[in-house]
C-alpha cells in the first residue's frame, strides 16, 4: 500500500514538474506556474477515480460506481474552470492565459497519471495470475 501511494504521487508529481518546465521553457515562470497547477489539480481530480481498485481497471466493467464522487468530481472541475478561465479569479491565483498547445499540454499531461496507474494495475494483475496459476 505505501509503495502503490508513492508510486502514484511521483506519476503526479512527473506530469506536474513536466508541465511547469515546459510551461517556463516555451514562454515564463507565470506560464509554467498556471500550467502545472492546472495538471495538479485536474490529476487529483482524476486519480480519485483510480483509487476505487488496486488492481482492477478503472475501465473495467463492474465496477461499484459513486455517484456522490462523480458529483464532487463535476463541481472541482467547475471551480477549477472558473478559476482558469474568469479573468477576474485567474488574477487571484497569479495565473495567466494559455494557448491552445498549452491546454492540450497540460490535459495530456493531467491524464498521465491515470495511464501510468493503469499501466501498474496491468502489471500487478499479471503478477497475481502467475502466483496463481
Amino acid at each position: 500500500m505505501v509503495i502503490r501511494v508513492i508510486l502514484h504521487g511521483i506519476f503526479i508529481t512527473a506530469a506536474t514538474v513536466s508541465a511547469y518546465q515546459f510551461g517556463i521553457t516555451t514562454d515564463s515562470h507565470s506560464k509554467g506556474m498556471t500550467m502545472a497547477f492546472f495538471v495538479l489539480a485536474t490529476s487529483q481530480l482524476i486519480h480519485a477515480i483510480n483509487q476505487r481498485s488496486n488492481i482492477d481497471s478503472v475501465f473495467a466493467r463492474g465496477n461499484a460506481h459513486n455517484k456522490a464522487l462523480y458529483c464532487t468530481m463535476l463541481v472541482s472541475g467547475v471551480i477549477l474552470a472558473f478559476i482558469m478561465l474568469i479573468p477576474t479569479l485567474r488574477r487571484f491565483f497569479s495565473l495567466t492565459t494559455l494557448t491552445t498547445l498549452e491546454w492540450m499540454i497540460a490535459l495530456g499531461l493531467s491524464l498521465l497519471p491515470l495511464v501510468l496507474v493503469e499501466i501498474t494495475k496491468v502489471i500487478i494483475r499479471i503478477r497475481h495470475e502467475e502466483k496463481a496459476g
